[in-house]
This record gives structure tokens, sequence and C-alpha cells, in this order.
């Protein structure tokens, strides 16, 4: 009896041991794990940081020049404008982003009808440069969100569509950088208020939907020139 105890005792103490042995492998491989994303975030390079974000923005450009030759599927852009999407933060969380994306035939028809309804006042020429992309991503906001909370909330009331817009610009500088890691080109337009009406009824959208801008997109026929680097310093002050 007395050697059984023993044994049972030293193996509950074997047990430990290797418990502890697997816990301290897991920590050793989280640190790592942790250590080798730091890197990535904050990698030094001739004395400056470079960082994901930062490189993420220096790939973001206007590109007017597009093709239809997406460099991914279809289904991973859908899936990058979900994604970002969800993750954007918006003020008091009302999650009042909105997002229409229109791919092939349906963006064709889109910028058909932008031309159709500005009637001659935008260049064809300009107007066939988004034409000739892949797709289009329509931005709004929902107003019936953001006055309901004007509502709830008065005293800011006359803040939430300001900070609605806030976290629209925030969609698609962050769509657009994400489209610019997958080697796509893309740039914003603002066709709106005059083509409002016939998006709305085009998509069968509620009245309520704030059109914003429109980002058409596609593969890259040709990089835009190199932009000169400004003194930064005119418009931020360290103090």
């Amino acid at each position: 009896m007395e050697n059984g105890k023993t044994v049972t005792a030293l193996q509950t103490k074997a047990y430990a041991g290797a418990r502890q042995t697997e816990q301290g492998r897991q920590n050793k491989a989280n640190r790592t794990r942790q250590t080798e994303q730091g890197n990535r975030i904050h990698k030094k390079e001739k004395g400056g940081t470079d960082m994901s974000v930062i490189t993420g923005l220096e790939k973001r450009r206007s590109r007017y020049l597009l093709n239809k030759e997406l460099p991914v599927a279809k289904e991973k852009v859908e899936e990058v404008i979900k994604r970002v999407t969800e993750l954007v933060p918006d003020a008091f969380d009302m999650k009042s982003a909105r997002v229409v994306a229109a791919f092939g035939e349906e963006h064709e028809a889109l910028w058909d009808e932008i031309e159709r309804v500005f009637e001659g006042k935008v260049p064809h020429d300009k107007i066939q440069s988004f034409r000739n992309g892949a797709g289009t991503i329509l931005y709004f906001y929902e107003e019936e969100v953001v006055d309901g909370l004007a509502a709830k909330f008065p005293t800011y009331a006359a803040n939430f569509p300001v900070w609605a817009n806030h976290a629209n610009g925030m969609l698609q500088i962050s769509i657009w950088t994400a489209l610019a890691e997958l080697g796509i080109g893309a740039s914003l337009q603002h066709y709106n208020p005059v083509i409002d009406d016939m998006v709305r009824e085009r998509y069968k959208l509620p009245k309520t939907y704030r059109l914003v801008a429109q980002m058409p997109f596609g593969g890259i026929e040709k990089e835009p020139e190199a932009k000169a680097k400004e003194k930064i310093e005119q418009r931020v002050q360290i103090v």
C-alpha cells in the first residue's frame, strides 16, 4: 500500500512537471510570436521606422488608368470589403456606413448611367477611364441611424452627421489601402448629389442612404508618376 502511494505521488509530480514544461514552451512560443509581430510592425530600416500601416498608405495612390484584370479573385475583393467595413470604427458605435459593390457588367452599366445623368457635362474619356475598371464601390451613410442617435443624445445632435462622415472617410481610406495591398488600383470620385436618385432607384436603396463617394477599381494599366516630397512641417507642428 505504501509503495502504491509512493508511485502515485511520483506520477502526480511527474505530470505536474510535464505540464509546467509544456506551459513554458507555450509561453515561449507566444513571446516569439509577439516579438515577430512587433518586428513586422516596427521594422527598423536605415534609421527609420517602417510600419505596415505606412507602407500600405504609400502603396495607395489615385490610379485612373485601370483594366478589368484583377490580380486576385473577385471573392477575395468581396471578403476584404466586408472585413474592413466590419473593423472600421464609428462614433457611438453607430455603424452608420453602408457599402454597395458593383462588378463586371453592372459596374459598366453604372457608369453608363452616370454619364447619361450628366448629359455630356463630364467628358466621355473620363467616364470611360472608370468604366474600364473591374468594379465600383459606392459609399453611403444611413441617415436613419444618424438621426436616431441625434434624437437620443440631443446635446451632440449636430455632430452625428459630421461623425458619420468621419467614419465614412476612415472606411474609404481603409478599403482603398487594402485594395492597394492586393495590387488593385482605385481612385475616389464624387459625382453625388447629381447621381443620388439614380443610384437609389437602380439598387432599390432606402431614401435614407446618403451617397458620399464612388471608388472605381481594377487592374493597374499604368502607374501614376511619383509624388513630390512635401515639407510636412508646414502642416504638422510638434509642441
